[in-house]
């Protein structure tokens, strides 16, 4: 034993190895991969919250997005992955390593309209996130009660005509907003994986009593999820 004060011989312990899980994307079983490289897996769609892996070393195979260290990364919305990334070892940092575990980028207001108004107006190709679409629903159902309320006080000031004039531009601004808004929701049929087409058959059967409702529901649902995590046929995933 060295005596006090004196520097040890004794080698610094060695670090743990970073955890590393077998993963079974079929029809074959693929690894062992790190955190980190489970994490570009899902940003390629090919990990899920549900694809089977096991930790090496370990026989119970189980789903990732029940495995304590896996969870925040294969998660779509998973936005503690920030920190477990760090403990994992994962490179990078900021909005990088959050694209990388499937934390979805921001998109404004203002971002999400300019891009329906101005960069997409007859867009129909791509992909839309669900920021872009709701966002721009919300823009449409601004201006609507706009140009009722001034459509109101304007029939108050200046009678009837006044009102008719100003509902005649406030119909003209809705026509222009069919094509954006048509577009945008194609994107987003296109982001969860589905072709436009069924856009139309849902039109169709929202004019049956009952059943319209129910596509309404149906409809919201699909409009309200995230889309299918990294590219499909119709394009690069949104979200990065």
């Amino acid at each position: 034993m060295s005596d006090f004060g004196q520097p040890s011989n004794t080698p610094p312990a060695a670090a743990p190895p970073a955890p590393q899980w077998f993963v079974r994307i079929e029809p074959e079983t693929r690894g062992p991969y790190t955190a980190e490289q489970i994490a570009q897996l899902v940003k390629e769609g090919q990990v899920t919250p549900d694809t089977p892996v096991v930790l090496v070393g370990s026989q119970s195979w189980g789903r990732a997005g029940d495995q304590p260290m896996l969870s925040a990364i294969v998660s779509p919305f998973g936005r503690s992955g920030m920190a477990q990334a760090a403990s994992y070892g994962m490179a990078g940092g900021g909005m990088g390593a959050a694209h990388s575990m499937g934390v979805p980028p921001s998109m404004s207001f203002g971002q999400a309209v300019r891009t329906c108004l101005q960069e997409k107006y007859v867009g129909f190709e791509g992909r839309a996130r669900p920021a872009e679409y709701w966002w721009f629903i919300l823009f449409y159902f601004i201006l609507v009660a706009v140009f009722g309320a001034v459509a109101g006080l304007f029939g108050a000031i200046f009678g009837q005509n006044g009102a008719i004039g100003i509902a005649i531009l406030g119909g003209l601004a809705m026509l222009g907003m069919v094509l954006p808004g048509l577009s945008v929701t194609i994107r987003r049929m296109h982001d969860r994986g589905y072709s436009g087409w069924w856009y139309l058959l849902l039109v169709v059967l929202s004019a049956i009593p009952l059943v319209g409702f129910i596509v309404l529901i149906v409809f919201i649902v699909n409009m309200i999820l995230r889309g299918t995590i990294g590219p499909n046929k119709y394009g690069p995933d949104p979200l990065g």
